[in-house]
C-alpha cells in the first residue's frame, strides 16, 4: 500500500479500471511495484493550460503534471504542480 504526498493538487478523478488512456504515458522514474505513472500531453492538462490562469498564478507554474495511479479496481488520476511524493506504508 502507498501514500501519495502533494501539497499542490488541483484537481483528482476516480475511473474504473476498464478506462485507461489511449495517449502516451511515461512512468515515474519512481518503485514500479507502484503503478505510478506521468501522462504527458494530456487532454486534461491542456485544458487547464488554456483556461486557468488564476492556477498558474497561484503555483508560479506554467503547466500541471498530470499523474495516474493503476489500482487493481480504480485508477486514480491527479494534476498538480509538483512532483508528489510517493511513500510504501504497507507490502
Amino acid at each position: 500500500m502507498y501514500e501519495v504526498q502533494c501539497s499542490s493538487v488541483v484537481s483528482v478523478r476516480v475511473t474504473d479500471e476498464s478506462f485507461f488512456p489511449l495517449d502516451p504515458i511515461n512512468e515515474i522514474p519512481r518503485d514500479t511495484s507502484s503503478c505510478t505513472y506521468l501522462w504527458q500531453n494530456s487532454r486534461w492538462v491542456r485544458e487547464f493550460d488554456c483556461s486557468c490562469d488564476m492556477i498558474h498564478q497561484a503555483f508560479g507554474k506554467n503547466s500541471l503534471i498530470h499523474y495516474i495511479l493503476l489500482g487493481g479496481d480504480y485508477n486514480i488520476e491527479f494534476l498538480a504542480a509538483e512532483v508528489p511524493e510517493i511513500v510504501e506504508i504497507s507490502t
